[in-house]
């Protein structure tokens, strides 16, 4: 008796996966068998371990045989793996019992074969808090848009901080109703002409994650197989304002994070590329160099390297980002796994994050001319006020001094 546990013909192991193979063989013990793996992996990039239990029971032997496969990372097998993912290499497994028998019914051979490489609907998402209801906290200041004021903004290639202000404008009929919500909501979406594709990327955002003035924030990832979800990501990643505002600041530098080695950031990346790349091409896995991984060749962080900022997140890390300002104001966020190590997955997702504040307006000249106006009215009010009651008393008591002394004339005395 042969039974197998391979539900597909087909596996795809991406990093820091593992894949186990359940095969139970049943078998008289006057009639010794076995079961034989046949693993042949042109690439020797994947490794197995095979588990052995055997029980004996009435003249009966059950023999459970676990197999475990997972990636074997190596300089050579990288190499190997971004070459066989574009000629499709495939590992062909076989498991089959060593006596088999005609009349049995059960399979006499099971055959899976298994690629390295991006599971098909792997992508991630940006985690929700708990409880957290968007129809609730609807702003209907962003249904046609919103302005990024000058200063606030940069371009996303050069870096280069604009003197005019950005409206970013949400196209008409750009609602999606969330899975977080029970009504359609609007939410802010990238400026494009293009209905359907304003759609689609209103869809990437979701709902809105609201977050308090000057409270340190950190995006939560999570890793999903089209809608199964798989598991919390807890390799280095970044992000950026699509639209290019730039008023957020990281909370850790170099030095507090422990950094061996100069950390890259968002400045020197540009720099690297001379400019010219967006941020989606600037910054992955394939130039992200860890600060904590220092080579023979590689130099120890200068005093000067310590104190700038910090702008790669992690899961575990304390490293987050603050908005410091306490007005109202929405920012469209993208996040990229950095890390190589983490999945041969292009992981990258959008999200929004509204700052709840103060709203107050751009112009500070205006706020401090409609405040002087008013305590000018004000004060001229309680001046105005206190003469005509001033006036008032006085006019009072003046016919009633009158009328006193017509009511009590003066009365003479005689000397004696």
């Amino acid at each position: 008796m042969y039974i197998r546990q391979l539900c597909t013909q087909v596996y795809l192991l991406d990093k820091l996966e593992v894949s186990h193979f359940w095969v139970f063989l049943v078998y008289k013990q006057d009639r010794q068998n076995a079961l034989d793996l046949i693993f042949t992996d042109t690439h020797n990039v994947i490794e197995f371990t095979k588990d052995t239990e055997k029980i004996y029971r009435d003249g009966v032997t059950s023999e459970n045989i676990t197999v475990r496969f997972v990636y074997q990372e190596t300089s050579r097998a990288a190499s190997i793996v971004h070459k066989s993912l574009t000629n499709s290499s495939v590992a062909v497994i076989e498991l089959r019992p060593r006596r088999s028998n005609l009349l049995c019914p059960a399979p006499n051979s099971a055959v899976a074969y298994m690629s390295v490489g991006c599971p098909s609907g792997r992508h991630i998402r940006v985690q929700l808090p708990d409880g957290d209801n968007c129809t609730e906290k609807a702003n209907p200041m962003y249904n046609n848009g919103y302005t990024i004021p000058a200063g606030r903004w940069a371009d996303l290639i050069t870096n280069k901080i604009s003197k005019e202000d950005k409206f970013v404008k949400i196209p008409e009929g750009a609602y999606l109703c969330q899975v977080c919500c029970c009504m359609y909501l609007p939410v802010p979406g990238l400026l494009l002409q293009e209905p359907t594709r304003a759609r689609s990327a209103v869809a990437e955002i979701g709902c809105p994650i609201f977050v308090g003035n000057e409270e340190p924030f950190r995006p939560v990832l999570e890793m999903y197989d089209y809608n199964k979800f798989v598991k919390l990501v807890k390799a280095d990643f970044v992000l950026w304002e699509v639209n290019g505002r730039v008023d957020y600041a990281y909370t850790h530098n170099a030095e507090q994070m422990l950094c061996l080695r100069s950390a890259q950031s968002w400045s020197k990346m540009r720099e690297l590329s001379n400019y010219s790349l967006p941020p989606e091409e600037l910054w992955g896995a394939d130039n992200y160099m860890s600060c904590y991984h220092l080579d023979e060749d590689d130099e120890y962080i200068t005093e000067e390297e310590h104190h700038l900022k910090y702008e790669v997140l992690n899961y575990t890390s304390p490293n987050r980002i603050t908005f410091n300002h306490d007005y109202d104001s929405l920012l469209v966020f993208k996040v990229k796994v950095v890390d190589s190590q983490s999945s041969f997955c292009d992981l990258s997702a959008t999200f929004a994050v509204t700052i709840k504040g103060i709203v107050v307006p751009r112009d500070l000249k205006d706020i401090a001319l409609a405040n002087y106006a008013v305590l000018t009215a004000i004060v001229l009010s309680l001046i105005a006020t206190y003469v005509w009651f001033h006036r008032r008393t006085i006019d009072r008591q003046i016919p009633m001094q009158e009328t006193k002394a017509e009511s009590f004339p003066a009365v003479g005395y005689i000397k004696t």
